[in-house]
C-alpha cells in the first residue's frame, strides 16, 4: 500500500496480486541492410513487435476517471456510484462513510493483470566514421536514432469485469504521461559519439 495523486487528492493506493498471471509472449520481426564502404559503416533496421497478454497495472487515474466521468452527478441512476453494472469498479474503491463521491474516496485497490495487446514498429538508424591510425591512436564518430512508427495499444478492461474499460485504444507514438501512468514514447530519439582510444585508455564523449 502507497499513496497516489489523483485529481488534487493523496488517497492510498493498494496493488494486489493475482495468481491468474500469464506471462507475456511477442511476436517479432526485423529487416535491415548494413553498409561497410572503407572506413565508413551504417545499418538500417525496420522493426515489428506484437505483443500479446502484456504484463502491466491498472492505473489508479484512469480507474477514478472512470467512477467519476466529467459532466455526471452522482444522483444519476446511470453514475457508476449507482448503476449497477458498475458495481465491480465502485468495489475498487472505499469511500469515506461508505458514501460514494470523488472528495471521500480514501483507497484505491488496482491489480496485477495480463492487459492488452500492442504493436510497435519503426526504424533504428546507426551511422560511424573510422579513422585507424590518427594521432597515435583509433578515432570514431557516429550517431545512432530510432524513429517510432506506431505505439498501438489495445483498450484496458477491469479485472474480474471486462466489459468495464478503463483505458481506451490509443497510439502512444509521440506521446507522454508524466503524472498517472508515467510513459514516454517520442517519435525520435538518438544520440551522437566521439571516441578516441590509445592503447589501454579511451576517451568518449556522448
Amino acid at each position: 500500500t502507497g499513496v497516489v495523486q489523483i485529481s488534487g487528492q493523496y488517497p492510498a493506493q493498494e496493488t494486489c496480486g493475482n495468481p491468474l498471471l500469464q506471462p507475456e509472449t511477442a511476436d517479432t520481426f526485423n529487416v535491415g541492410l548494413l553498409f561497410n564502404p572503407g572506413n565508413f559503416t551504417a545499418s538500417v533496421d525496420w522493426f515489428l513487435f506484437d505483443f500479446e497478454g502484456e504484463l502491466t497495472l491498472e492505473s489508479s487515474s484512469r480507474m477514478f476517471a472512470t467512477m467519476f466521468p466529467a459532466g455526471l452527478a452522482t444522483t444519476s441512476p446511470s453514475h457508476p456510484c449507482n448503476a449497477a453494472e458498475f458495481a465491480a469498479l465502485r468495489a475498487r474503491f472505499t469511500f469515506a462513510q461508505d458514501t460514494c463521491a470523488s472528495a471521500n474516496v480514501l483507497r484505491v485497490a488496482r491489480n496485477n493483470l495480463n492487459g492488452p495487446g500492442t504493436k510497435t514498429s519503426g526504424f533504428d538508424v546507426r551511422l560511424q566514421y573510422d579513422w585507424p591510425q590518427l594521432f597515435g591512436g583509433f578515432l570514431a564518430i557516429g550517431a545512432e536514432a530510432t524513429y517510432l512508427q506506431k505505439f498501438e495499444r489495445g483498450a484496458v478492461t477491469l479485472l474480474g469485469d471486462s466489459s468495464i474499460q478503463i483505458a481506451a485504444a490509443e497510439d502512444r507514438a509521440g506521446r507522454h504521461d508524466l503524472i498517472s501512468e508515467f510513459f514516454s514514447y517520442p517519435k525520435l530519439r538518438g544520440n551522437a559519439f566521439v571516441t578516441f582510444n590509445t592503447g589501454p585508455v579511451t576517451f568518449r564523449w556522448q
